[in-house]
């Protein structure tokens, strides 16, 4: 969306490598290096050290980053703009690592 869209140009200018979540496939642009899918989600979750999640509350992203997906963000930094529904509150806060132990 716009926010997403505004969002990572920002970042991008000051040098951050940014990928996006999308519902279908789709090739990188001149701001996003990567686009990844659902099916990918683990995959892209691993490999960053940031998450700006600016997703609406939908069916779709209900729980989104529960369970199992959201032990891939063990470390990651989860910064929730969207309507909050994307995660569960207890999960997350069961991850907190310790300051002296962030990237």
């Amino acid at each position: 969306g716009q926010m997403g869209s505004a969002t990572a140009s920002i970042f991008k200018s000051l040098g951050s490598r940014v990928v996006g979540f999308v519902r279908s496939s789709r090739p990188p642009d001149s701001v996003v290096e990567r686009f990844f899918t659902r099916e990918e989600l683990p995959e892209m979750l691993s490999s960053v050290d940031y998450i700006l999640a600016m997703l609406p509350a939908t069916p779709e992203t209900d729980n989104l980053l529960g369970g199992a997906l959201l032990a891939c963000c063990k470390g990651v930094g989860l910064v929730s703009l969207g309507r909050g529904n994307i995660c569960n509150e207890e999960q997350v806060t069961s991850l907190k690592v310790p300051v002296d132990e962030l990237r």
